[in-house]
């Protein structure tokens, strides 16, 4: 998860970075959100 954080270049809150990892894993799906940021995350999926 630290990782994570890192790459997201000190955009991404700890939540905003596990929320990115369980989808990376398959944990979740597709989640509904207004954060930008995260939204622009490699691989980040949200509903349209």
């Amino acid at each position: 998860m630290f990782s994570t954080v890192a790459a997201g270049s000190g955009k991404l809150s700890a939540n905003d970075a596990f929320i990115l990892v369980l989808q990376r894993v398959g944990v979740l799906g597709d989640v509904a959100t207004f954060d930008e940021n995260l939204a622009a995350q490699p691989g980040f999926r949200r509903f349209a």
